[in-house]
Protein backbone atom coordinates (compact mmCIF):
# COMPACT_ATOMS: atom_id res chain seq x y z
CA UNK A 1 0.00 0.00 0.00
CA UNK A 2 1.21 3.80 -0.95
CA UNK A 3 2.68 5.77 1.84
CA UNK A 4 -0.24 8.44 2.90
CA UNK A 5 -0.10 11.25 1.58
CA UNK A 6 0.87 15.11 3.09
CA UNK A 7 -0.98 17.08 0.88
CA UNK A 8 0.19 20.42 2.36
CA UNK A 9 4.36 19.22 2.24
CA UNK A 10 3.10 18.81 -1.68
CA UNK A 11 1.94 22.17 -2.15
CA UNK A 12 4.47 23.91 -0.53
CA UNK A 13 7.58 21.69 -2.02
CA UNK A 14 6.03 21.84 -5.32
CA UNK A 15 5.73 25.93 -5.04
CA UNK A 16 9.81 25.93 -4.25
CA UNK A 17 10.78 24.22 -6.49
CA UNK A 18 9.20 26.24 -9.34
CA UNK A 19 10.03 29.03 -7.92
CA UNK A 20 13.90 27.95 -7.37
CA UNK A 21 13.98 26.48 -11.56
CA UNK A 22 11.25 29.14 -12.78
CA UNK A 23 13.07 29.95 -16.06
CA UNK A 24 14.10 26.01 -16.83
CA UNK A 25 10.64 25.08 -16.07
CA UNK A 26 8.58 27.90 -17.66
CA UNK A 27 10.36 27.60 -21.67
CA UNK A 28 9.38 23.62 -21.06
CA UNK A 29 6.03 24.61 -20.57
CA UNK A 30 5.70 26.85 -23.37
CA UNK A 31 7.84 24.03 -25.65
CA UNK A 32 4.85 21.46 -24.22
CA UNK A 33 1.82 23.71 -24.41
CA UNK A 34 2.62 25.04 -28.27
CA UNK A 35 4.02 21.79 -29.55
CA UNK A 36 0.68 20.26 -27.98
CA UNK A 37 -1.49 22.77 -29.14
CA UNK A 38 0.02 22.46 -32.90
CA UNK A 39 -0.24 18.81 -32.73
CA UNK A 40 -3.62 18.43 -32.11
CA UNK A 41 -2.47 16.77 -28.88
CA UNK A 42 -0.86 13.87 -30.33
CA UNK A 43 2.44 15.15 -28.53
CA UNK A 44 0.79 16.00 -25.48
CA UNK A 45 1.57 12.73 -23.80
CA UNK A 46 5.25 12.26 -24.53
CA UNK A 47 5.67 15.99 -23.82
CA UNK A 48 4.17 15.71 -20.49
CA UNK A 49 6.43 12.93 -20.03
CA UNK A 50 9.66 14.68 -20.72
CA UNK A 51 8.37 17.42 -18.48
CA UNK A 52 7.85 15.10 -15.52
CA UNK A 53 11.26 13.71 -16.39
CA UNK A 54 12.89 17.06 -15.82
CA UNK A 55 10.88 17.73 -12.94
CA UNK A 56 11.79 14.47 -10.94
CA UNK A 57 15.33 14.86 -12.14
CA UNK A 58 15.20 18.33 -10.03
CA UNK A 59 13.94 16.65 -7.10
CA UNK A 60 16.52 13.93 -6.60
CA UNK A 61 19.42 15.19 -8.15
CA UNK A 62 20.38 18.66 -6.14
CA UNK A 63 23.74 19.54 -7.88
CA UNK A 64 22.14 18.33 -11.73
CA UNK A 65 21.07 20.72 -14.52
CA UNK A 66 18.72 19.79 -16.38
CA UNK A 67 18.16 21.22 -20.25
CA UNK A 68 15.29 22.31 -21.67
CA UNK A 69 15.76 19.92 -24.10
CA UNK A 70 15.97 17.02 -21.63
CA UNK A 71 11.57 17.63 -22.36
CA UNK A 72 12.04 15.60 -25.80
CA UNK A 73 13.40 12.58 -24.11
CA UNK A 74 9.30 11.89 -23.31
CA UNK A 75 9.57 10.95 -26.87
CA UNK A 76 11.20 7.32 -26.03
CA UNK A 77 7.77 6.46 -24.44
CA UNK A 78 5.87 8.32 -27.17
CA UNK A 79 3.81 4.72 -27.62
CA UNK A 80 2.94 4.60 -23.86
CA UNK A 81 2.20 7.85 -22.93
CA UNK A 82 -0.24 8.59 -26.65
CA UNK A 83 -2.10 6.02 -25.68
CA UNK A 84 -2.73 6.87 -21.87
CA UNK A 85 -3.51 10.24 -23.47
CA UNK A 86 -6.18 9.30 -25.41
CA UNK A 87 -7.55 6.10 -23.29
CA UNK A 88 -8.54 8.95 -20.41
CA UNK A 89 -9.11 11.76 -22.68
CA UNK A 90 -12.03 9.84 -24.20
CA UNK A 91 -13.33 8.52 -20.86
CA UNK A 92 -13.41 11.98 -19.88
CA UNK A 93 -15.24 13.12 -23.27
CA UNK A 94 -17.63 10.17 -23.18
CA UNK A 95 -18.36 10.84 -19.64
CA UNK A 96 -19.25 14.73 -19.90
CA UNK A 97 -21.27 13.95 -23.51
CA UNK A 98 -23.44 11.66 -21.25
CA UNK A 99 -23.76 14.38 -18.32
CA UNK A 100 -24.77 16.90 -20.74
CA UNK A 101 -28.25 15.39 -20.89
CA UNK A 102 -28.69 16.32 -17.11
CA UNK A 103 -30.56 19.66 -16.44
CA UNK A 104 -27.94 22.63 -16.91
CA UNK A 105 -27.60 23.16 -12.65
CA UNK A 106 -27.19 19.83 -12.42
CA UNK A 107 -24.75 19.25 -15.36
CA UNK A 108 -22.43 21.48 -14.23
CA UNK A 109 -21.97 20.18 -10.71
CA UNK A 110 -21.53 16.81 -11.81
CA UNK A 111 -19.55 17.36 -14.70
CA UNK A 112 -17.04 19.01 -12.37
CA UNK A 113 -17.47 15.95 -10.17
CA UNK A 114 -16.41 13.54 -12.73
CA UNK A 115 -13.69 15.46 -14.45
CA UNK A 116 -12.13 15.50 -10.83
CA UNK A 117 -12.47 11.99 -10.41
CA UNK A 118 -10.97 11.50 -13.69
CA UNK A 119 -8.12 13.18 -12.96
CA UNK A 120 -7.79 11.50 -9.45
CA UNK A 121 -7.47 8.27 -11.50
CA UNK A 122 -4.92 9.57 -13.98
CA UNK A 123 -3.27 12.52 -12.71
CA UNK A 124 -0.06 9.86 -11.98
CA UNK A 125 -0.54 7.76 -15.19
CA UNK A 126 2.51 9.56 -17.32
CA UNK A 127 5.10 10.46 -14.71
CA UNK A 128 4.45 6.47 -14.03
CA UNK A 129 5.31 5.55 -17.71
CA UNK A 130 7.81 8.38 -17.37
CA UNK A 131 9.41 7.20 -14.12
CA UNK A 132 8.90 3.24 -13.86
CA UNK A 133 8.46 2.62 -17.75
CA UNK A 134 4.92 1.22 -17.22
CA UNK A 135 2.96 -0.11 -19.77
CA UNK A 136 -0.40 2.93 -20.31
CA UNK A 137 -2.53 0.02 -18.87
CA UNK A 138 0.09 -0.89 -15.57
CA UNK A 139 0.00 3.04 -15.18
CA UNK A 140 -3.74 3.40 -15.47
CA UNK A 141 -4.31 0.17 -12.90
CA UNK A 142 -1.79 1.63 -10.46
CA UNK A 143 -3.56 4.89 -10.83
CA UNK A 144 -6.72 3.87 -9.87
CA UNK A 145 -5.69 1.39 -7.17
CA UNK A 146 -4.00 4.32 -5.22
CA UNK A 147 -7.55 6.17 -5.77
CA UNK A 148 -8.92 3.50 -3.57
CA UNK A 149 -6.53 3.59 -0.98
CA UNK A 150 -6.59 7.45 -0.78
CA UNK A 151 -9.22 8.68 -2.69
CA UNK A 152 -10.23 11.36 0.13
CA UNK A 153 -6.42 12.91 -0.03
CA UNK A 154 -6.30 12.78 -3.53
CA UNK A 155 -9.81 14.37 -4.13
CA UNK A 156 -8.90 17.37 -2.24
CA UNK A 157 -5.13 17.65 -4.01
CA UNK A 158 -6.50 18.05 -7.39
CA UNK A 159 -9.01 20.23 -6.30
CA UNK A 160 -6.03 22.14 -5.22
CA UNK A 161 -3.90 22.07 -8.39
CA UNK A 162 -7.23 22.68 -10.69
CA UNK A 163 -8.23 25.54 -9.09
CA UNK A 164 -4.17 26.92 -9.57
CA UNK A 165 -4.20 26.31 -13.09
CA UNK A 166 -8.38 27.46 -13.47
CA UNK A 167 -6.63 30.95 -12.07
CA UNK A 168 -4.11 30.20 -14.57
CA UNK A 169 -6.93 30.16 -17.53
CA UNK A 170 -8.06 33.28 -16.54
CA UNK A 171 -4.84 35.14 -18.28
CA UNK A 172 -5.50 32.46 -21.47
CA UNK A 173 -2.33 30.71 -22.66
CA UNK A 174 0.41 32.99 -20.80
CA UNK A 175 -1.26 32.26 -16.93
CA UNK A 176 -1.93 28.27 -18.40
CA UNK A 177 1.98 28.74 -19.21
CA UNK A 178 2.58 30.03 -15.32
CA UNK A 179 0.33 27.18 -13.96
CA UNK A 180 1.28 24.50 -15.57
CA UNK A 181 4.70 23.86 -14.68
CA UNK A 182 3.96 24.27 -10.69
CA UNK A 183 0.66 21.67 -11.45
CA UNK A 184 3.71 19.38 -12.52
CA UNK A 185 6.23 20.11 -9.56
CA UNK A 186 3.58 19.44 -7.21
CA UNK A 187 2.14 16.33 -8.66
CA UNK A 188 5.53 15.08 -8.96
CA UNK A 189 5.85 15.69 -5.14
CA UNK A 190 2.74 13.62 -4.37
CA UNK A 191 3.71 11.04 -6.53
CA UNK A 192 6.84 10.47 -4.55
CA UNK A 193 5.45 10.84 -1.14
CA UNK A 194 3.09 7.79 -2.12
CA UNK A 195 5.26 5.50 -4.05
CA UNK A 196 8.27 6.45 -3.30
CA UNK A 197 9.10 8.57 -0.11
CA UNK A 198 9.47 12.00 0.31
CA UNK A 199 12.01 13.99 -2.12
CA UNK A 200 13.43 16.91 -0.55
CA UNK A 201 13.11 20.73 -2.58
CA UNK A 202 16.03 21.23 -4.49
CA UNK A 203 17.75 24.41 -3.50
CA UNK A 204 19.92 26.54 -5.19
Amino acid sequence: MANQMNIQDCVQNGFMLYKNNFVLLLLAGVIALVLSMFSFGILAGPLMAGTFMIVLRLIREPYAKPMVGDIFKGFELFGQTFLFTLVWVVIMIVGLKIISILPVFLEQLVGFLFSIVVLVLSQFGIILIADKKMSFRDASMAGIKLAQDQFPYLFAFTIIWVLIGSLGSILYLVGVVLTQPLAFCMIAYAYLDLFNGQGNVRQQ
